[in-house]
């Protein structure tokens, strides 16, 4: 199939926050929109099964709901999983921000620190449909990072919290009588892989076992948290409270950075993978003749057909090479690479190098990260 480069259109619109216009509701029935629901539905599957080699499975099962009362779901992997290099290859000037007061390193966002995480947080958001915030806290003394000499805190938003390393042990309360230690509700001991699902505003103290201890806290973030927290989240382009859950959704932005492990000039199909950064999803507005506007990593675009035929095909797949996404597409491989590099240009693709590739990305085993190299 020939196909023009002048049809290879792609311009965005806007904000999808700001926008007044909607993903309908009903069904889809043109094909373009049923291609585009049933890869979002592929992407959320593939995520979910990431995520299973890394979290408890009844964690896991719980991730896209309010967690109602704190629960301890110890990890049922095959083995424990050890600590991976980001965890104890720290660099000097992280160790040396730890005293003999407070012997504790205390990263966040961690994804950003170290990008390797990211992929794991876009497939925590894509589960979760939340804004995600990965932070890591490693502890050699009496007390985690960040906590208040009382011991007790609360945060705004429901959290995973994931032991690493080591152990830590935690308590949960829901109330705090005056002038009086809270009554703890749950009082646990977590090891390696054990999960903790903490609900939003409830008091809990953690503090390493003999030995120290790495936690992570995944927050999520979900649409209503923010009228708790009197604030709107701006970084995802809401001047308000977010007006619905999938519209929330639908504005998350990709934690993995555009160059993630391959740079973009002179990528070579043959060596490399393709990837969505949307883990919000897709979701059509209009189709009209030729053109489509559609929503991704929150924002609004216009484009041809075609163009959003290789985002869906990339959507759904675990990793694809651009020949499967131009025999999926029905077009011809130039033209895909058209498509493809408009993609990347405006962040909705990246690229990744395959496996036994020098650059490789690398691979999360349990709650840790280990490179194939």
């Amino acid at each position: 199939m020939t196909v023009a480069r002048s049809s290879i259109l792609l311009t965005e619109l806007g904000v999808f926050a700001e926008q007044a216009s909607h993903p309908a509701s009903r069904a889809p029935v043109d094909p373009l929109s049923q291609q585009v629901t049933a890869a979002g539905t592929a992407a959320v599957a593939h995520a979910r099964r990431r995520l299973a080699t890394r979290l408890p499975t009844q964690a896991l099962r719980a991730a896209d709901q309010y967690f109602a009362a704190p629960d301890v779901n110890p990890w049922d992997g095959g083995s424990r999983p050890e600590p991976g290099a980001d965890v104890r290859e720290l660099s000097p000037a992280r160790r040396s921000s730890a005293s003999d007061e407070n012997p504790a390193i205390e990263l966040r966002p961690f994804d950003r620190k170290y990008p390797r995480w990211a992929p794991f947080a876009d497939d925590v958001a894509a589960v979760t449909g939340a804004d995600v915030v990965l932070e890591l806290l490693v502890a050699d003394g009496e007390r985690t990072a960040g906590e208040p000499k009382a011991g007790w805190r609360r945060d705004g938003s429901d959290a995973l919290i994931t032991v690493v390393d080591g152990a830590e042990r935690f308590a949960v309360a829901s109330t705090e009588p005056p002038d009086a230690e809270p009554e703890p509700e749950l009082d646990t001991v977590l090891r390696a892989g054990d999960t903790l699902r903490l609900p939003r505003t409830m008091l809990h103290s953690a503090r390493p076992a003999a030995g120290g201890s790495a936690l992570l806290s995944m927050k999520l973030r979900r649409a209503p948290d923010w009228s708790l927290r009197h604030s709107a989240p701006r970084h995802l382009g809401f001047r308000d409270y977010p007006c619905s859950a999938r519209v929330y959704r639908l504005c998350l932005r990709s934690h993995v950075p555009a160059g993630f492990s391959t740079p973009f000039a002179g990528w070579d199909p043959a060596t490399t993978l393709l990837r969505t950064r949307t883990p919000g999803g897709l979701a059509v507005l209009a189709v009209r003749g030729t053109d489509v506007t559609f929503v991704a990593a929150g924002a609004v675009y216009r484009s041809s057909r075609l163009v959003l035929r290789v985002l869906a095909g990339i959507h759904e797949a675990d990793g694809i090479r651009l020949a499967e996404v131009a025999e999926r597409a029905g077009l011809a491989r130039r033209t895909t690479r058209t498509a493809v590099d408009a993609l990347i240009a405006n962040g909705l693709v990246r690229i990744d190098a395959l496996v036994g590739n020098e650059g490789e990305s690398p691979v999360l085993v349990g709650p840790e990260v280990r490179s194939r190299r």
